[in-house]
Order: C-alpha cells, then structure tokens, then sequence
C-alpha cells in the first residue's frame, strides 16, 4: 500500500530548493519555529548534505538546544570535514557552553584556515581567560617590585599566548630599560594584533624617544596627544619637537603640556623643567603630581617607611651612601668619582649603590674610592631600601631624580634616617621623604624654597663640583676643529633642545651686526641642524657662520672648548655642568639667571669663580654684554686673563674645600637628627680662608 499523493499546498511537494528558500525566509524573520520543521524535511530529503545539516544544527542552537545542536554540527562534519562553518560555529558553541574542548575545536580550524581571523580571535580570548589568573599574579609581582618574576611569568605566558596584547605590552615594559630593543620589537608585535592601541603606542613612542631615535618616536607620540590630551606622552612629544628645533610645533605644546600639568597629569618632571617657562611653581607641581603617581604604583598598599632610633653614642665614622644609575661615564659619575675620592675616611664610610647597568672605567674609579660597592641594577624597591638599611647608612644621598633609571621612591621605605637629594635633578623631588635638596645661596635663594619639598641644604659657594683632572689635557687646534682662525667664536655646544627661538634670534642678531663672529653649536639630529641653519639664512646670516661641533668623548670636549673666545649660555634651562667644565677650560661664560633652579646654576658656578659680571638679570641686559663683548677682542682678552687669575682663588677651583663643605652638611643634618629636631634649612658656613657669601 502506497501513500496518498501530497496535496499540492504541502512545503515538500514544491521540492528541496523551495523548501530551502521557505527555511531562510522563515530564519531571517526569526521565525525558529516555523523554520525547525521545514529544515528536518530538508534532512530527511537529503541525509548526506553537511550544508543541511549545519543549518539544522544552526537553528536548534538558536533555540537552546545545545546538545541536539552538537549533535547536528558532528552529523555536518562526518559527511564534510572541510566544512569550516559547522567546524567554527561547532567551536563557538563549545566555548559558550565553557566546555573544556572548545580550544582544541578553535586549534583545529586555524591548523586547517590559518587566516580564519573570527577563529584566531576567539581562541586567543579562550586561552587569556583561562591564563588571567595567571596574568593576574604576573602584574602583582611586577607590582610588588619583583620584576624578575613577573618577567619569567610573562614569557611563560606568551608561550600559549603569542598575540596577546596586554602580555606583549606589559612584558615590554618589564624590559625596556635593560633591553630596548627587544622591547621595542615586542611592542611592534604588539601593533600589528592591535594597531591603533593609543597605550601600546605611547610605550613605544617613549621608548623609541629614549633611545634617542626621536624622528621615530615622533608619530606614535603625535597619535597619542591628538586623541588623549591628558596622557603623559605630550612631555616626550614637546622634548622630540624641541630636539628637531620643530619651534612652530613646541609653541603649540607648551601651552598644552603647562596646562596638563596644572590638571594633575602625572607627566615626568623634566618637561616642566626644560619646557615649563622658567616657572617654579609648575616645576614644584610636576614633581609633586608624579611622585604621587610613581608611589601608588610602587606600593599600591602603601608604605610603612622604616623607624631609626638615635644612637646614644655617636659612632666613630659616618656612614654615607650614594645611590644612583650614573655611576659610570656619565658626568654625574665622573663629578662624583672625585668627590669621593677626596672624602676624609678618618671621619667618613663611603658606600656607593649602582642601579645602572653599564660600567666602565669610571665604574672602576667609584668601585676603587668607596668603602663598599653594591650593584643593586636588578634589586626590586623593597631589596634597594633593605640593603641600605642593611648597612646602616647614616645619610643617604640620592642622585637621580626624576632622570632615567632613578629609583627615588625606594626613599618612601626610609631605608636612612637622613636622606637627601644631590645634583642629578634640579627641581624638587616631590616626597616628603627625603629631607634635604643639596644646593646653594644663588641656585636657592632663601625665598624660593617654597617650591621644594625637600629642607635646603645650602653649600656656601656652589652646590657642583667638578673634577680638574677633565681640564688638563693640552687643547686642540681651531683648524682641527672646523673653525676660523681669526674670527671671533661664539660657543653654545649644549643639545638643541635647550636652544628657544628667543635665544638663537638674539645670537643671530648679534652675529649680522658684528662681523668676523661665528657661532659653534652641538652638532644634532639632521633635521634639527637644517633647521637652524634655515633659521639663520632667514635671518641674513650666512650658513657657514654657524659651525657644528661633532660628538666626542668628555675628555676631547674638554680640549676642544678653550678654541672659542666665549661661552654662550642658553636660557631659561642653562648649563650646568658644562658651564664649569668652561671655566675649568679657561673659557669665560655669559649667562642668564632666571626664577628656577635650572636657570640659576651658571649663575652659581660664575659667582664661585668670582664672575659675577657675566651673569645678566634679563635676555635684554645678557645681548648688550654679548654685543660689547663679541666686537671687543681686548676685552675678551681681559676677560680670560682675569677668569686664569682666579685660578687659584676663587672657591669654584677648590674641590677639597668643596667636600669638606659636604661633609660639613652631612655631618650637621646626622646630628639634628640625632638629636630630635625635625630637618631644617642648614646654611655650611664658608671656610675662614673664604667667606665670600652669595651675591
């Protein structure tokens, strides 16, 4: 017995196609109901179609039925292994459903569709879901200060997570200062998954920048600022737009970086320093804003600083410390090797603490003039404080600041009773933890330590040192140099950063009035020297009246600077360093002083030397001395000969009085501490042989 024919209004009487058609127009009005029956005639009518199969397995998914659908997708691919949609929309069930299985289902599709992006995405989502514990406990080692830790963790990570973004990025951050390059190549990795990632952009720009390859940095900087004003990036985007001498563009972030710093945004401190007008009230905010910053990452539990007791006895010897990232060849170790080596160690235990990881020859010298020498360059915060603890330092000096590589914020630990800021930073560090800033009557005047955290510590004549042993090689020659033997030079070899517009047009206008001057500056990025080549063909002054000094190392520089006729000092971030190495040169230098502590260090260094005719109270009074000067060559003559005289006079030339001006201050600030008061300014009386005062 036959069946009774269909009448002709029945769905499969019209054929499989038109019973598809029905199916879909029912699945795209949502119909899943009116749909599920029709797709079950299709299965009947062609059991071995994966397609139909899917779609059957499809629709029973969307009406809850998982295990029916799981069952459906198996049916799909059993006739079709190929048959990538049931394979990921098999794979996407699973991992709703929190099957274990659900990653492997994922494994196998891209094995078979390497470029299957939906699949790639959600494996890789699958797998940091499983491993965020695993991220989790990753980002509390870094937290707690145990970055070798929290780096193994990481790479373990990355091993199952190979395109994850945040592991790649936060891995980079963990190595970038002791690998940049690999970090950089971490972050490009990084921006390939996610290129418009503004946090990974940033790291990679600041870091690029650090590396001093600015040109590089510049675009990822830019991308930042433009879609995240407040973010900390606009610092290192003003110092890149001011290394390539990009003036229009500084005068467009100045404003911005001022006012993000107003605003509380945490940006580092240097930038107020170099770009904030002279200001000391945003330098002292900008100190303030980012050391808050840096200490809730450092300690996101907070800090319990350490309690010393006074001893009842005072011990034979002080113990000082000095901990900083420069103990090398960089003019920070090398001004300090012959501090140290000039301390009385009758009276004085000397422990010096690397955080760097570079050494050399300087390194050596250190290692050679100190008591103890400890490499603490992979120590976490919490080793740092407990290894000076350790060794009971009496006073601490800190020689960092907010410049690369610092670690201020172990002070937060208290590691000694006394601590104390010296020489790596001119601004305040913004911690109340550290007691002293190291400075003088000129670079902190008694009315402007109002903008420092820190007490003054004020030495009598100079609060810089510097080592005569850099000054004693014979000089080199003009024509070795590039330099005109009978014009009069003009030299400003410092970065182009520090170079402002004002400045260099007041230099242009003083080189187009005086004839047979030249001004020598630091050679520089190329962009940045066409720039201010540009600049002064604009201005009516001849290219090759500006003449670029190549790189060299300290001791060639040294030998290079008595072949001008005047050092050109630059405002409002003046020399510092290389204003004393000038006049440990035998070169003269014109200066400007201005309200904040990076403007006011060649004023301090010219008033040791007993010049203090060349320091001017504005850019007005500094372009008549330069101009009465630059067409005088007997008063430059002068001038040289009575900065020779003041050789060995004036305080500047006497680095054994300077250390035992130090030590004067250490040695006050231990014992009123000893004694209970809380730290107070503390003027170092000038030695009977000189009591010349700040002017």
């Amino acid at each position: 017995m036959t069946s009774p024919a269909r009448p002709a209004t029945d769905p499969a009487a019209a054929g499989p196609d038109a019973l598809l058609e029905r199916f879909v127009a029912r699945q795209a009005a949502g119909d899943l109901a009116g749909a599920l029956p029709l797709i079950e005639q299709l299965v009947a009518l062609r059991p071995d179609d994966a397609r139909i199969h899917g779609y059957h397995a499809y629709t029973l998914e969307r009406l809850g039925r998982s295990a029916d659908a799981l069952a459906g997708y198996a049916r799909a691919l059993a006739r079709d292994p190929g048959y990538v949609e049931a394979r990921y929309n098999r794979a996407c069930l699973l991992a709703r459903l929190g099957d274990s299985g659900a990653e492997a289902a994922f494994a196998e599709l891209i094995g078979a569709v390497p470029d299957h992006a939906g699949a790639r995405a959600a494996l890789a989502h699958l797998r940091a879901e499983r491993l965020q514990p695993r991220f989790e406990a990753a980002r509390a080692l870094a937290q707690r200060g145990d970055r070798a830790g929290a780096e193994a963790a990481y790479r373990a990570l990355r091993v199952e997570l190979p395109d994850n973004v945040p592991v790649l990025h936060n891995l980079a951050g963990l190595i970038a200062e002791r690998d940049a390059a690999a970090a950089i190549e971490l972050w490009q990795t990084a921006l390939a998954y996610e290129l418009d990632n503004l946090d990974v952009r940033a790291a990679l720009g600041q870091c690029l920048f650090a590396q001093g390859r600015v040109a590089a940095a510049r675009p990822h900087l830019e991308a930042v600022a433009a879609r995240r004003p407040e973010h900390t990036a606009i610092a290192e985007l003003t110092q890149a737009c001011a290394d390539l001498a990009d003036w229009p563009a500084l005068a467009a972030l100045t404003p911005r970086l001022a006012a993000a710093i107003r605003a509380g945004v945490p940006v580092i401190p240097l930038a107020a320093v170099r770009f904030g007008g002279d200001d000391p009230e945003l330098v002292a905010l900008a100190g303030r804003h980012f050391m808050r910053h840096v200490l809730a990452h450092a300690f996101p539990d907070g800090v319990t600083p350490r309690r010393h007791m006074p001893p009842r006895v005072a011990p034979a010897r002080l113990t000082i410390g000095y901990l900083s990232s420069d103990l090398r060849s960089h003019i920070i170790g090398l001004l300090l090797a012959a501090v140290l080596e000039r301390h009385d160690r009758g009276r004085f235990a000397v422990r010096a603490y690397q955080l760097g990881r570079r050494n050399d020859t300087t390194t050596a010298r250190i290692r050679a003039a100190v008591d103890g020498f400890v490499d603490l360059s992979t120590a976490s915060l919490r080793d740092i404080a407990d290894r000076i603890a350790a060794d009971r330092v009496d006073v601490l000096i800190e020689m960092n600041g907010w410049t690369r590589e610092g670690r201020s914020e172990a002070l937060a630990l208290r590691p000694a009773p006394v601590q104390m800021q010296w020489l790596g930073y001119p601004g305040t560090s913004g911690g109340d933890f550290i007691d002293y800033v190291i400075a003088d009557g000129v670079t902190l005047p008694m009315d402007s330590g109002r903008w420092f955290d820190e007490r003054v510590l004020r030495l009598p004549h100079t609060h810089q040192p510097f080592d005569p042993a850099l000054a004693a090689g014979a000089p080199s020659r003009r024509d070795e140099l590039g330099l005109p033997a009978d014009a009069v030079v003009l030299a400003s070899l410092v970065p182009h950063w520090k170079i402002t517009p004002a400045m260099f047009d007041l230099w242009l206008r003083v080189l187009r009035d005086v004839p047979d001057t030249v001004l020598w500056l630091a050679d520089g990025a190329g962009e940045a020297r066409s720039r201010l080549v540009a600049t002064a063909v604009a201005r009516g002054v001849a290219a090759e009246r500006l003449v670029f000094a190549r790189r060299v190392p300290m001791a060639e520089f040294m030998a290079a600077l008595p072949v001008a006729d005047l050092f050109v000092d630059t405002f409002p971030y003046g020399g510092h360093s290389t204003a004393s190495g000038a006049l440990f040169a035998g070169l003269p230098v014109l200066a400007v002083v201005g309200r904040t502590f990076a403007s006011r260090v060649a004023a301090s260094v010219l008033h040791a030397a007993g010049l203090d005719a060349l320091v001017a109270p504005s850019l007005e009074a500094y372009e008549a001395t330069l101009r009465g000067l630059a067409g005088d060559r007997a008063a430059l003559a002068r001038l040289r000969a009575a900065l020779a005289s003041k050789r060995g006079s004036a305080p500047l030339f006497d680095l054994d009085g300077f250390v035992r001006a130090l030590e004067a201050g250490y040695q006050t600030a231990w014992e009123s501490w000893r004694a209970g008061a809380a730290p107070r300014d503390i003027a170092v009386a000038p030695s009977d042989s000189d009591r010349r005062g700040p002017p």
